[in-house]
């Protein structure tokens, strides 16, 4: 993101940072780990891009 910082000074970057931190937070619900990563019920039928 710093590279691009100078091309767009109008936008809030600090926001930028949050969302790139935060945009897949839901997948802590929608997977599962048992012996290999897993789809819960709920991550199959709403997805990480709903709940996050």
């Amino acid at each position: 993101a710093a590279r691009v910082e100078g091309h767009y000074p109008k936008l809030d970057w600090d926001l930028i940072k949050t969302g790139l931190f935060l945009h897949d937070i839901g997948k802590t619900t929608e997977l599962k780990y048992d012996i290999s990563f897993q789809y819960t019920d709920e991550g199959r039928l709403v997805g990480h891009l709903v709940k996050g």
